[in-house]
């Protein structure tokens, strides 16, 4: 087996998948079940390895997250009055 079998095959690209989340308003679920799709046609297809890159800045474009970051950030304001 060559060591080219085991390289990472499918990369979600930072600039791309965060102006699609940021564009389509995707949510939590609509991202995982975006990754979850793409590991289950790999398999499908026999390919039970790669990597999958996951953005860091990701989860301050998904709404809810941010909704939530925005609450929790409120609550600690609030909490030192």
């Amino acid at each position: 087996m060559f060591i080219a079998e085991k390289l990472p095959i499918y990369v979600l690209l930072p600039s791309f998948i965060l102006l699609q989340v940021a564009a389509k308003k995707l949510t939590l679920k609509n991202v995982t079940d975006y990754i979850v799709n793409v590991i289950c046609k790999r398999s499908d297809l026999g390919y039970n390895y790669g990597v999958i890159l996951i953005p860091e800045g990701l989860i301050d474009f998904i709404p809810e997250v941010s909704y939530l970051f925005v609450t929790l950030v409120a609550m600690s304001i609030f909490s030192f009055i």
